[in-house]
C-alpha cells in the first residue's frame, strides 16, 4: 500500500515538472494584451464553476448556469459550486497561458472577489481552442469583451500553435 502511494506521488511530481516546462505565456499577444494586467468589468453575466483538477482549487468562468437551484435570496445559482456574477462585476486578468501538457486551449487566469463566497478567488476562462482546420485557433468572445468583438474569431497566429 505504501509503495503504491509513493508511486502515485512520484508520477504526479514527474508530471507536474513536465507540465511546468510546457507552459507558454501568451499575455503579450493580441487580443489578450488589451486585457492582461487590467481589471475588466463583465459586459454580460457569467457564472463560476468550482474546479479542482489540474488547475488546483480554482473557479472557471462559464457563460451560463446549468441545472441547479437558485439561492434563497435569489442572487446566485448554486450547483456544484456555481455562482452568478452580474454585469459590471470586476475581474482582474493576470495572464493568458497555454499548457501543452494538459491540452491545447488558451486559458485566461485572473482573480476576483465573489460576494456570495465572501472572499477573493482565482478564476480562469478557456478563451481559445484549436479549430477544425490545422493552423487555426478559434477565439470566443469573453464576457468582458464588447459586442463589437465577433462572438467567434479565427486566428492564424503561429504563437498559439507552438
Amino acid at each position: 500500500m505504501v509503495a503504491r502511494c509513493l508511486a502515485v506521488l512520484f508520477c504526479g511530481a514527474a508530471l507536474s515538472a513536465f507540465a511546468k516546462d510546457n507552459i507558454r505565456d501568451l499575455s503579450s499577444r493580441p487580443p489578450f494584451n488589451a486585457y492582461v494586467g487590467r481589471t475588466v468589468h463583465l459586459l454580460r453575466p457569467a457564472y463560476l464553476i468550482y474546479e479542482d483538477f489540474w488547475t488546483g482549487p480554482e473557479y472557471g468562468i462559464a457563460s451560463g448556469p446549468s441545472i441547479g437551484a437558485v439561492s434563497s435570496d435569489g442572487t446566485h445559482w448554486h450547483f456544484a459550486g456555481k455562482y452568478r456574477l452580474p454585469v459590471g462585476h470586476p475581474i482582474h486578468i493576470d495572464s493568458v497561458k497555454k499548457n501543452s501538457a494538459f491540452g491545447p486551449d488558451l486559458v485566461a487566469h485572473g482573480h476576483t472577489f465573489v460576494p456570495a463566497l465572501g472572499k477573493q478567488v482565482s478564476v480562469h476562462l478557456y478563451w481559445a481552442a484549436p479549430g477544425i482546420r490545422g493552423g487555426e485557433y478559434v477565439l470566443v468572445r469573453a464576457p468582458w469583451e464588447p459586442k463589437s468583438v465577433p462572438e467567434i474569431q479565427i486566428s492564424h497566429d503561429p504563437a498559439f500553435l507552438r
